[in-house]
C-alpha cells in the first residue's frame, strides 16, 4: 500500500515524513477560451510515473485524462474529450490543455502523479473559474457644430468581462 497522503488546506501535503509545498493557481477565463497549465516534477523520481489531470469533487479526484503505459510504450500525449495531457519527460514538465471551456468546467483540478488504480499525488492545484463573457454595448451619439456643418460622432464602448474593469472606451 502507498503511504498515507495528508493535505492541509491544499497547501502542504505530507507523505510519510516528506513534506511538499503545492502550487495553487487561480485561473479566471471566459467561456470558450483555452486553459494551459504546466506542472513541474522531479525528473529522477517521477519521469517514469504516469500523470493525470483530474477534477476534485466530494473530496475525490476524478481523472479526465491520463498518460499511461501500453505494452512496452509510454503514451506521453493523450487526448480525451476537450482535455489533453502531455508529459515531456526530458524536461520533467506535464502540460495540460483544456479547450472550449464552459461555465460548468469551473472547479478545482489537480495535475498529479498517478498510481493505479486510484492513488494520486498532486503536483499543482488549479482553481478554475469560467464565466460567461458579457458584452455591454454603449452607443453615444454626439452632434458637433463645426462652422456650417454638423457631424455625427458615435462611440462604442465594450466591457469585456464582468470580473474586470477592462473597457475598450
Amino acid at each position: 500500500l502507498p503511504p498515507l497522503l495528508l493535505c492541509l488546506g491544499q497547501v502542504w501535503c505530507f507523505q510519510g515524513f516528506e513534506a511538499q509545498e503545492l502550487d495553487t493557481v487561480v485561473s479566471r477565463v471566459a467561456e470558450g477560451q483555452r486553459l494551459i497549465v504546466e506542472c513541474h516534477y522531479n525528473y529522477w523520481d517521477y519521469s517514469a510515473t504516469p500523470k493525470t489531470w483530474c477534477q476534485l469533487r466530494d473530496e475525490k479526484c476524478f481523472p479526465l485524462v491520463s498518460t499511461s503505459y501500453t505494452s512496452d510504450r509510454y503514451q506521453n500525449k493523450v487526448t480525451s474529450g476537450r482535455a489533453t495531457i502531455e508529459d515531456d519527460t526530458g524536461n520533467a514538465i506535464v502540460t495540460i490543455t483544456m479547450e472550449k471551456l464552459q461555465v460548468q468546467d469551473s472547479g478545482v483540478y489537480w495535475c498529479a502523479r498517478y498510481y493505479l488504480p486510484s492513488t494520486m499525488y498532486p503536483l499543482k492545484t488549479i482553481k478554475l473559474d469560467v464565466s460567461k463573457v458579457m458584452y455591454h454595448l454603449l452607443l453615444f451619439t454626439g452632434l458637433f457644430n463645426l462652422g456650417l456643418f454638423f457631424f455625427v460622432r458615435s462611440v462604442i464602448c465594450i466591457v469585456v468581462a464582468p470580473w474586470t474593469s477592462t473597457s475598450l472606451c
